[in-house]
């Protein structure tokens, strides 16, 4: 409990000395702001023209699926600057928590001072924080995994498996695996807890906008399609920042989506 409680004021610390910017955190505020208002979260052309309008650069728009909505919906309820000093101080949590639980796992000889200071001068730590992006809660969801696993709690080590499926692409090695190691061993339990949350979390997701799942299947069908149609791909992208997030939209016809 201590070690939580210490890590929770790092975590405040961290978040409130650091400036508030302008990163990826728009693209999942705007995302909370439309589920709040009942607005499409995934509709392209607004999203953008609404980050253009409000914060001066495009981001893109949040591609996580519609279950993340547990994530994103709290957030826009808070001003901006709020709710980004919020969801830093939220990922540096998780980091610190998962480096613990790393610890203990694969290197208890480690002090935890030791593994914390190697941790927050490690390259990932930094471009989390620097972008705002949300890895250090699917590195959570899988050191947690892993822990319950441990212990013999299939259950929670399921529950655990939602942080995951926040950015399921970032883990697309892992479900594979897990599948075929689960009917190998036979442990139901775990695709049963992990498909109930997801369920759960879903049926609250189309409870606060009914129509989110075929919206986010039509961000990936008729939106990309769209775009590519036209002939200029990268026409919605920040005219101020021709950096990678360009390249990548006249790539893939998503203009302003970063690759995640």
């Amino acid at each position: 409990m201590r070690t939580v409680l210490f890590a929770a004021g790092i975590s405040l610390a961290t978040a409130l000395i650091l400036p508030v910017g302008n990163n990826d955190f728009p693209a999942y505020w705007i995302a909370g702001q439309r589920l709040i208002a009942d607005r499409n979260p995934y509709a392209l052309a607004e999203i953008l023209s609404e980050e253009m309008t409000q914060f001066g650069v495009a981001p893109g728009v949040a591609l996580n699926p519609p279950w993340s909505v547990a994530v994103f919906y709290p957030l826009g309820r808070l001003s901006y600057n709020h709710a980004q000093r919020l969801w830093t101080a939220l990922m540096v949590f998780a980091w610190f928590l998962s480096v613990e639980i790393a610890r203990q796992l694969y290197a208890p000889h480690f002090r935890t001072p030791t593994a914390w200071m190697m941790a927050c001068v490690f390259s990932p730590f930094t471009a989390m924080v620097g972008t705002g992006q949300m890895s250090s809660l699917i590195l959570l969801g899988v050191l947690s995994f892993v822990w319950n696993i441990n212990r013999g709690r299939e259950v929670e080590a399921g529950i655990c498996l939602y942080l995951v499926a926040l950015k399921p692409q970032l883990a697309y090695l892992v479900w594979p695996l897990l599948l075929l190691w689960t009917i190998k061993t036979q442990r139901w339990k775990i695709i049963a807890a992990f498909a109930v949350t997801v369920t759960a979390i879903s049926i609250a997701a189309m409870a606060v906008h009914p129509p989110i799942f075929s919206e986010y299947l039509h961000l990936w069908t008729h939106e990309t399609t769209a775009t590519q149609a036209s002939g200029r791909p990268a026409e919605s992208c920040n005219r101020h920042r021709l950096d990678a997030n360009c390249t990548y939209a006249a790539g893939t016809g998503l203009a302003g989506v970063p690759p995640i």
